[in-house]
C-alpha cells in the first residue's frame, strides 16, 4: 500500500513468534472447563479425545519454552 518492501526484522519476528504460540495455547486450552459436558452431550472436542491432562501438561510445557525462548532471545541478542 506504502510500496515498502516487507522485511522480518528481529523485533517483529519475536513478537509474532511469542504471540503466535501463545494465542495457540489459549485457543486449545479454552475448552478445558467444559470437558464434562462435552462428553455429557457427546460433542468431540481435542479435549475429550485426548484429554484434560495431558493438553494441560503440553500447554504448560509449550508456554514454559515460549517463555524460555523469549528469556533466550533477550540474554543473546546484540544490542540494538
Amino acid at each position: 500500500a506504502v510500496g515498502a518492501p516487507f522485511t522480518w526484522s528481529p523485533k517483529v519476528s519475536f513478537i509474532a513468534r511469542f504471540m503466535t504460540i501463545y494465542a495457540t495455547v489459549i485457543a486449545v486450552t479454552k475448552d478445558l472447563p467444559d470437558v464434562e459436558g462435552d462428553k455429557a452431550y457427546q460433542i468431540d472436542t481435542f479435549a475429550t479425545r485426548v484429554g484434560v491432562k495431558r493438553i494441560a501438561q503440553g500447554a504448560t510445557f509449550c508456554l514454559f519454552a515460549n517463555y524460555v525462548q523469549a528469556i533466550m532471545t533477550g540474554l543473546l541478542a546484540q544490542a540494538g
